[in-house]
């Protein structure tokens, strides 16, 4: 199994701003710059694609496990290259994933080629539901450096109810830590 090493987050949302106003003239700094959360100790560490293979799939990813169930229809779940419809919890080396216990951080990215949006829809509330991500929708939950150890979120996605849907694609990167 693989060790880890320099596990971290990083996050910031900024710009500058100039007054048009004769009052001033000096731009402002508005928002956060970047900023990073290291996570010490953070040994699950994994990545998951899902593909609708037909109109409204369904898929959930298990907060705890990392295993994916198909709800409805058949969603390709690829866990990395060369490893494709296989719905057990493995990592980057085919390795059964630890147990969550604590979470660190979810990164959650729609497929820039997306037709048609893909629901969220969250089992906790840290991870709020998402009716309508659309093409090249990103979100990440980040947790503080200690983690979040409370009940952890699964995941599940739906798919528009459209053919266009057909082929669209979410990613998902988890960070956490086995007990």
């Amino acid at each position: 199994m693989a060790t880890l090493s320099d596990v971290q987050a990083n996050y910031g949302v900024f710009g500058d701003a100039t007054p048009i106003s004769l009052a001033g003239t000096n731009k402002r700094r508005i928002g956060r710059t970047q900023q990073r959360v290291s996570y010490a100790g953070a040994n699950v560490l994994y990545r998951v694609e899902l593909t609708a293979t037909a109109a409204a799939d369904v898929a959930t990813i298990s907060g705890t496990t990392g295993a994916v169930t198909q709800d409805n229809g058949t969603p390709d779940v690829t866990r990395w290259t060369g490893n494709t419809a296989d719905l057990a919890a493995k990592d980057f080396e085919g390795v059964t994933i630890l147990t969550s216990a604590t979470l660190f951080s979810i990164l959650i990215e729609v497929g820039a080629g997306n037709d048609k949006y893909i629901a969220l829809a969250s089992s906790q509330n840290f991870a709020p539901d998402i009716p309508e991500m659309q093409a090249g929708f990103t979100t990440a939950f980040l947790a503080p450096a200690g983690g979040y150890a409370g009940t952890l979120a699964d995941l599940q996605f739906t798919w528009e109810d459209e053919s266009a849907s057909i082929g669209g694609v979410v990613t998902v990167t988890y960070c956490g830590k086995s007990a």
